[in-house]
């Protein structure tokens, strides 16, 4: 049997942070593009309390905007709209941001989030004659074992990558998703044909048991400018 809730609470606004309810502790904006007018992206917030909250500042970095209601007033959901510039940001992968809301809400007057974004360059579609004449980046193998490592030992990998394409290429990024991860291109420059190397170190520190790491890598091959390496060890 159904029966209808005895409250207005919105039932995916489960994140209390003073008086008010948000669907997450951060704002997940995805996938911005670096050479492209800044994206925005909305987020419910809903005041549970009695009292209307006033936001009295908003604290945040020059690259993101915030537009929020100066009043969000009792058993209210209002919108947050936030603008990320990825231009201005000018940092490639996946990157953080803190945002702040002041307000008036004696239960926690300041309200602190993470705005997390994806910053990925955009290409235009090309047509069969003209991706064989772009630029190509190509891993040798798009896996790579660590083996099995001692604890306190450092293990590394050495993996070529090429432009296989016919025009330069440009490797803008590479990221890895762990702090035992350290990685060095050799170059990031590469005229068509020319082949690199790619240093991987592996940091078992803390670590223990099976371990799948990635590394993604962000270059100006247009038909594949997102690659991702996994990276697999056993700590023992």
């Amino acid at each position: 049997m159904v029966t209808a809730k005895t409250t207005n609470t919105p039932y995916d606004l489960l994140i209390e942070n003073g008086h008010l309810l948000f669907r997450n502790t951060s704002f997940n904006v995805g996938k911005v593009f670096i050479n492209k007018e800044p994206m925005s992206a909305e987020f419910p917030t809903f005041n549970k309390g009695k009292d209307t909250v006033k936001i009295l500042a908003v604290i945040a970095p020059t690259h993101i905007k915030v537009q929020i209601p100066a009043k969000v007033f009792p058993s209210t959901q209002v919108k947050i709209k936030i603008t990320y510039d990825a231009q201005l940001k000018n940092q490639y992968g996946f990157v953080s941001d803190n945002i702040v809301f002041k307000t008036n809400d004696e239960s926690q007057p300041d309200k602190s989030f993470s705005v997390y974004a994806t910053v990925e360059e955009s290409f235009p579609p090309l047509t069969p004659e003209e991706q064989t004449k772009a630029a190509a980046f190509k891993l040798e193998s798009y896996s790579v074992d660590m083996g099995t490592i001692k604890p306190g030992l450092v293990a590394e990998r050495t993996i070529p990558y090429r432009n296989s394409g016919k025009k330069p290429l440009t490797i803008r990024h590479m990221q890895s998703n762990c702090t035992c991860l350290t990685i060095k291109p050799e170059a990031k420059n590469l005229q068509p044909g020319e082949v690199a190397q790619l240093q991987i170190s592996f940091d078992p520190t803390g670590r223990e048991g099976l371990q799948n790491k990635a590394i993604t890598i962000y270059s100006t091959d247009p038909v594949n400018p997102v690659q991702r390496l996994m990276v697999m060890a056993m700590i023992k």
